[in-house]
């Protein structure tokens, strides 16, 4: 017999917080104390999500909630899933052979590993940065780096690659793509903090000179909403931007110390392009830096922290969001003295921006649970007009609670929940949000 379930939500107005108190961060069950490279989601299903780190492997099913090991013997690079299937993935290894990187596949979740290409660094070309990415639209396929500094592509999960006409720069060190319907990718280097833009996927390049000729890391990332718009975060020197696509650029770090220049990498929320995350580091792990992530609400005309949770030091080389359940997750690597702080963190809220814009929503808004059917998790979405405080509450169709998924204040915004249907059985169910007396319900169905 099929059982039913209401959702309640129970909200009362309350004074709204300074940003940057939440989300709180929560170090994710079976990650502590690795040292990660990266983290990638599966793009045909974000619950599959990759971790490489230093010792093994890590995968989740579940949406990052729980990790476990995979046996493969490979680690220390940067790892892409197959954008239909993700089951498969490769991953760029560096450190080998000997002092370069090697471009590996796995179709078993890793388990097993074959060799695609390798490279070596060269003198005075110095090595470019493990990179693997989803091309554009405009130009799909793989695109990897291998050393001294070559950018190849293939769309045939490696057994053909074609060399892109990379410019011969030193230190290739990031490549963004547009999430238009076009050809165009970024690329930046680390020798002049030079950035390039290619129209045709990689076939031709144009520079785009940074106002700031030092040598350091470059990091990319394009607006997903406007092509032309590109922020380049550039390590102990801080963050630019270009609304032109590249042809001019104006600084955008109103709001940083000095501590918080050291950018590692760069994220711009593709739910809301107005929000900008920057994962930061420390080269000095033991001097406490205070801040491990900042964001921008505004595009990048002012930041602040949003930290709580995070270490106090080290660094953060990858942020990630599903674009599903908007969960955001991020890479931390502690120091020595507090490595047990490492691993992947995870926070429930991502949309920040939402709240005081005026996009906020007038009443609360419910939407569609999704993965719909689901066995035997799913993520149920809403958004808040004010800050409240927040019961919400699972029932059968009896009115008997089965579950309490959060009490206490939320913020305004969109907040996400997952909620996991083990031990009940089939059948369709009922979620309902109730502000002020008025319920919205819902209708989704657990299918085992």
């Amino acid at each position: 017999m099929a059982r039913s379930i209401i959702l309640v939500l129970l909200l009362t107005p309350i004074p709204r917080p300074a940003l940057g108190q939440e989300p709180f961060w929560q170090l994710s069950t079976g990650t502590a104390g690795r040292y990660f490279t990266d983290l990638a989601l599966a793009p045909s299903n974000p619950d599959t999500i990759y971790a490489p780190a230093a010792d093994a492997l890590l995968l989740s099913t579940d949406g990052g909630v729980s990790w476990d090991s995979v046996a493969g013997g490979l680690c220390c690079g940067v790892i892409a899933v197959d954008g239909s299937d993700p089951t498969v993935m490769f991953l760029n290894e560096t450190g080998v052979p000997f002092d370069g990187n090697a471009v590996w596949i796995s179709t078993d979740h890793g388990s097993f590993w074959t060799e695609l290409r390798h490279g070596f660094c060269v003198e005075k070309q110095g090595c470019a940065a493990p990179l693997l990415l989803h091309g554009p639209s405009g130009a799909p396929g793989l695109y990897a780096s291998i050393n001294p500094y070559f950018l190849l592509r293939t769309a045939s999960r490696g057994e053909v690659w074609d060399t892109l006409n990379t410019p011969e720069r030193n230190g290739l060190w990031s490549v963004a793509p547009s999430h238009q319907e076009s050809a165009v990718m970024y690329a930046a280097y680390a020798d002049t903090s030079t950035v390039f833009r290619s129209d045709d996927g990689g076939m031709t390049w144009d520079e785009r000179p940074l106002p700031v000729a030092v040598e350091t890391a470059v990091h990319l990332a394009v607006d997903p909403s406007d092509e032309n718009t590109v922020y380049a975060a550039l390590e102990e020197v801080g963050i630019y931007k270009t609304t032109n696509g590249g042809l001019t650029w104006e600084e955008r770090n109103s709001g940083l110390t000095q501590d918080q220049l050291d950018i590692k990498t760069i994220l711009v929320n593709p739910h809301q392009p107005l929000e900008i995350f920057a994962g930061l580091g420390d080269d000095d792990p033991f001097d406490g830096l205070s801040d491990l992530l900042v964001v921008s609400v505004d595009g990048g005309e002012s930041w602040s922290s949003l930290s709580s949770g995070l270490p106090v030091s080290g660094h953060i080389p990858r942020l990630a969001v599903d674009p599903r359940s908007f969960r955001i997750f991020a890479v931390v690597v502690s120091p020595p003295d507090s490595f047990e702080q490492s691993g992947v963190y995870a926070a429930g809220i991502v949309t920040t921006a939402s709240r005081g814009s005026t996009e906020l929503p007038r009443s609360p808004r419910l939407y569609q649970n999704f993965p719909n059917p689901f066995n035997p998790a799913t993520t149920i979405t809403f958004d808040l007009p004010f800050r409240s405080q927040v019961l919400l509450m699972v029932h059968d169709i009896l009115g008997r609670r089965v579950s309490v998924l959060a009490e206490g204040i939320q913020e305004a915004g969109r907040h996400s929940f997952r909620w996991r249907g083990d031990g009940m059985p089939s059948g369709v169910y009922f979620y309902t949000l109730t502000v002020g007396g008025r319920p919205i319900t819902r209708t989704f169905t657990l299918m085992k």
